[in-house]
């Protein structure tokens, strides 16, 4: 009983010590997330990895020091036509503005609905 009451007690003075470093687990955790995410959506404009499609450009052509020559990542115009023509670069460039558009609309979406949370919280 006394081994008992000596952990509860421990426990309950450090619980503010504990709920500290589960918030800032769960905030490196998110950061980490939207890192990762940000840099994916930043290639997914370009292309796609078929293979590994959770992978940005840079880590699916990790074997390749030439990243112009991968073999595993194709651009809209390649995937979607196989097109290697002087006008895959049009194709190319509308699916990136497409894709730009669309993410910038949804962001936008993020804000005006999610905004009025955030007001007055010094974000």
């Amino acid at each position: 009983i006394w081994i008992l009451n000596t952990v509860n007690k421990l426990f309950y003075q450090s619980q503010a010590w504990i709920c500290m470093v589960l918030i800032g687990a769960c905030a490196g955790i998110f950061a980490g997330l939207i890192d990762i995410g940000a840099e994916w959506i930043t290639t997914i404009r370009e292309g796609i990895c078929v293979q590994h499609i959770w992978l940005n450009k840079t880590r699916c052509c990790i074997q390749n020091v030439d990243s112009d020559n991968c073999s595993e990542w194709y651009e809209w115009s390649q995937l979607i036509m196989d097109m290697d023509n002087e006008y895959r670069i049009y194709l190319t460039w509308g699916i990136y503005v497409i894709v730009s558009i669309l993410l910038a609309g949804y962001a936008a979406w993020l804000v005006k609905h999610f905004a009025r949370y955030a007001a007055g919280s010094g974000i």
